[in-house]
């Protein structure tokens, strides 16, 4: 333990809390991983309760510490609002004068959740901790003008992690608006897609390609192992589609903000296999632009004539109803090539300018990690606070 530093067990810092007496008129809340607690009717999904249990429901004020004891992959949440959560979770009060943020961020802390989860036990369908284990565990107490600093530096880091994640909306805000004023037809000739795009069927027969690759709404084609954490690929790979870096996919299957499909260009690897599910194509002779197109097929305008060839709610395990005759006699813009060039360089500068962004923030991300690391253990003491 480090110079000036307590190491006590939870139970001596914290006090188990119960009240009720609230008669179920407070706002329900929920624990989050990411925003600690929360009003319920802010959370992305509906979640359903029984109304007529609300009073069986604790009370949490501000200050207090929320843990599900069988459900704690997070670590413990903390509340800056008032209102009522489900009984299943324990509340935790202090009993010392400590500073809140230090044991936000302690509890948030992967050290403290590998130690949550080593003192887990087995249940039927999951894994729990018994409260009088979970007061058994130790946690540092560092003097309590070292907890403040620690918790001014690692919010400092929140702050600019923020306000990077707001520039970066903005700018996909920027490019939206871009895309909306740039990419709706103007007059412009169309053709068929076959014209500007020739089918691919070249099989995975000779190369025997084990960079399987998926579709990913965010990242584009990635690998399937990278994406899913697993590979969910057939042993036999000599039926898939081999592409080569510049060639495109199109997944049938809903996706996040690809309700007909998603298309995506191979940009990150050189070569790699796809599913025979796919339909798969490269630019043809006449196509002088293909990164207009990327950006076209990006914006979901294709979806619209999309639907009008895919039947109306038919799928076929997940897959739209569309078959690779129809896609390709779709009709898709083709304006003057000069118009294609400059859309073109607007958008992929947008792009360029966002991913720049994002790993800037994923820098600040691995740096806030580090300071939790180093800053919560002691490795690193700050100078003029031990």
């Amino acid at each position: 333990m480090q110079r000036g530093w307590k190491l006590l067990k939870s139970s001596d810092i914290f006090d188990s809390y119960t009240d009720k007496s609230h008669g179920g008129k407070l706002q329900v809340l929920s624990a989050t991983q990411d925003r600690g607690i929360v009003p319920r009717s802010e959370m992305d999904i509906d979640i359903k309760f029984d109304e007529k249990s609300l009073p069986t429901y604790k009370q949490v004020v501000s200050g207090d510490f929320v843990i599900h004891l069988r459900s704690f992959q997070g670590g413990l949440a903390y509340s800056n609002v008032e209102g009522i959560i489900s009984p299943a979770y324990t509340i935790l009060k202090p009993k010392l004068e400590i500073c809140d943020d230090y044991y936000k961020y302690l509890f948030q802390s992967r050290d403290y959740i590998k130690r949550l989860n080593s003192a887990t036990y087995g249940i039927r369908d999951g894994k729990q901790i018994s409260y009088a284990t979970f007061g058994e565990i130790k946690i540092p107490m560092p003097p309590l003008v070292e907890q403040k600093t620690i918790a001014e530096v690692l919010t400092a880091q929140d702050v600019l992690i923020a306000t990077k994640g707001r520039l970066i909306a903005e700018k996909q805000k920027q490019k939206r608006w871009l895309m909306q004023n740039l990419l709706h037809n103007r007059g412009w000739n169309t053709a068929r897609f076959e014209h500007m795009f020739d089918r691919l069927v070249r099989k995975n027969l000779i190369e025997q390609n084990k960079n399987v690759l998926t579709i990913s709404a965010q990242h584009g084609l990635v690998n399937q192992k990278d994406f899913f954490n697993k590979s969910v690929a057939s042993e036999n790979l000599s039926g898939y589609y081999l592409l080569y870096k510049g060639d495109f996919a199109y997944n049938k299957s809903y996706s996040k903000n690809y309700a007909y499909g998603a298309i995506k260009r191979l940009e990150k690897y050189d070569v790699g296999v796809v599913s025979p599910l796919y339909i798969c194509f490269k630019p043809s002779s006449k196509n002088k632009c293909p990164e207009f197109y990327c950006h076209y097929f990006e914006s979901a305008l294709l979806g619209r004539e999309i639907k009008a060839f895919a039947q109306e709610g038919a799928r076929n395990h997940g897959l739209l109803n569309l078959s690779v005759g129809d896609f390709f006699t779709m009709k898709i813009p083709v304006p003057p090539l000069d118009e294609q060039n400059t859309i073109a360089k607007i958008l992929t500068t947008a792009d360029r300018e966002i991913h720049l962004l994002t790993k800037e923030l994923d820098q600040q991300r691995l740096i806030k990690k580090y300071l939790m690391q180093q800053l919560l253990t002691g490795k690193i003491r700050i100078k003029g606070a031990e």
